[in-house]
């Protein structure tokens, strides 16, 4: 590949339009047997989201000292991750025995954020409600100054039914910061002591968000199209990997309530580097309507037999992937957002075979101008301007003597803090197993290549993955040092 050429390849992955989803085109999972010439995937398979895992949808505090149980269905936090007492009220003035209790499920919108209020210094906040009161009147606050200030719970509700793909909160404890107690593993601290006198413990609450997934299966993606054609050269093969690292936690065909509308899921923009090959990748992943029932087999019929036809939808992954030996990631995220919005525009799916033969063309009429027509930025021409529906900035990298990389130091500070950034060096440095990772897969190659930056002058020698597919985990126990 030519250095100074601006990008090497493009490809198009989805279910594709064409044969049955047979076994081989599935990944089995942990409850799915193996050892059957047809795959069984059991209800489990489907949802994704155990009970432990269904998001909070309602708060409550109980005041044990009026001798108040937990309302029927929610679940009591009682001790705290070192099995302390998880009482709120420490203060050891009024001590009344308060309890956070929450209850799951999937009968109202979610909670997606929780807090703290101290009353007469903050502003209830827009959409925020608060807990005043316990399910038998009594009052709910956490703790009361002499000046009747209180400290009270809020929480703000998910403003329609969440039901695709979107961050609520799934989990919630208190900490003993006195005790000795951290967050526990990716937990999100509120950063408001509940106990606000000068005695008692320090008491916290955390949080967690976790995707919530509607009713799906995983398969197998394909590379549908790639451009340039590898026909055109036979000396090269498409990186056969590349499904995995366009869906590194895996490509789904999902069920969908109808009115869920297509456009509210908004598409994914990620990008990862193929260390062996040195090319780095841009994608943009989204779903799209999938009407051919037919390909699913016989015993994947319980996704079809769950499907309420006139109120429900098959959507599957769909991904457009570039490779480029340079990592302009903001130029390569603005020409994929104008493919995907043809893509949009034309109703196109790749599992119609006619669509996709009738809207590739209009596709390449783009691909070819940004393939060949636009010229790598040069010290004549450091800027280069490029007008589609979202124009295009290639400005050519300053050369100050670093190797050139996908680097976000700005997302790195950002997301980690200087602590943690500081503590990753170290490690780096010690030739240690270090693991990153994040909910937003759009952040972990510019916070991982900035890591190895760090490195300089020296080079990172072992097992390198930016953006590690879940498929490839096993590499984890690999008895060397490794960034993931």
């Amino acid at each position: 590949m030519d250095d100074k050429r601006l990008v090497d390849h493009f490809a198009l992955i989805g279910v594709g339009s064409t044969g049955p989803i047979e076994r081989d085109e599935l990944i089995p999972t942990a409850s799915s047997p193996t050892t059957d010439t047809s795959i069984q995937l059991s209800p489990k398979t489907y949802d994704l989201t155990p009970q432990h895992q269904q998001p909070i949808v309602d708060l409550a505090i109980i005041d044990r000292t009026h001798g108040e149980d937990p309302p029927a269905g929610y679940e009591t936090i009682w001790t705290t991750p070192n099995n302390f007492s998880a009482n709120l009220n420490h203060s050891g003035l009024r001590n009344h025995e308060m309890y956070l209790c929450i209850r799951r499920g999937r009968d109202k919108p979610p909670i997606t954020d929780i807090g703290v209020l101290f009353e007469g210094r903050e502003k209830v906040m827009e959409n925020v409600s608060v807990i005043e009161t316990t399910p038998h009147g009594y009052p709910a606050s956490i703790f009361s100054s002499y000046n009747r200030e209180r400290t009270l719970i809020t929480y703000r509700r998910a403003a329609s039914m969440i039901l695709c793909n979107t961050l609520a909160v799934t989990d919630i404890c208190v900490i003993m910061e006195s005790r000795g107690e951290t967050p526990p593993h990716s937990f999100n601290k509120i950063n408001k002591n509940l106990n606000r006198s000068m005695f008692g413990s320090n008491i916290y609450l955390c949080y967690k968000k976790s995707v919530i997934y509607p009713i799906r299966i995983q398969y197998r993606p394909r590379i549908l199209y790639t451009f340039p054609p590898t026909d055109d050269n036979p000396y090269y093969t498409f990186p056969d990997k590349t499904p995995l690292f366009c869906f590194p936690m895996g490509a789904f065909i999902e069920r969908w309530p109808s009115k869920v509308a297509l456009q509210s899921v908004a598409p994914i923009f990620s990008t990862f580097l193929l260390s062996h090959t040195k090319q780095y990748g841009a994608c943009i992943s989204f779903y799209e309507l999938f009407n051919a029932y037919d390909r699913l087999l016989l015993t994947n019929n319980d996704l079809i037999n769950r499907l309420d036809i006139d109120n429900d939808h098959l959507y599957a992954s769909t991904c457009i992937v570039i490779f480029s030996r340079h990592p302009f990631f903001d130029t390569l995220r603005r020409f994929l957002f104008t493919i995907y919005q043809l893509i949009v525009s034309s109703g196109m799916t790749t599992s119609n075979n006619n669509q996709l033969i009738d809207h590739i063309p209009l596709i390449e009429q783009y691909l070819k101008h940004f393939f060949y027509h636009v010229p790598f930025p040069s010290p004549s021409k450091p800027r280069i301007f490029v007008e589609y529906d979202e124009p295009l900035l290639i400005v050519l990298p300053e050369d100050h003597g670093l190797p050139q990389n996908g680097a976000s130091f700005v997302d790195l500070l950002k997301n980690l803090g200087t602590d943690n950034t500081l503590t990753l060096f170290l490690f780096a440095l010690l030739e240690s197993k270090v693991l990153v990772h994040s909910l937003r897969s759009s952040v972990l190659t510019g916070v991982v290549e900035a890591v190895n930056s760090m490195l300089f002058p020296f080079q990172w020698q072992c097992p390198y993955i930016p953006l590690c597919p879940l498929a490839l985990s096993d590499v984890l126990s690999a008895p060397c040092p490794f960034i993931i």
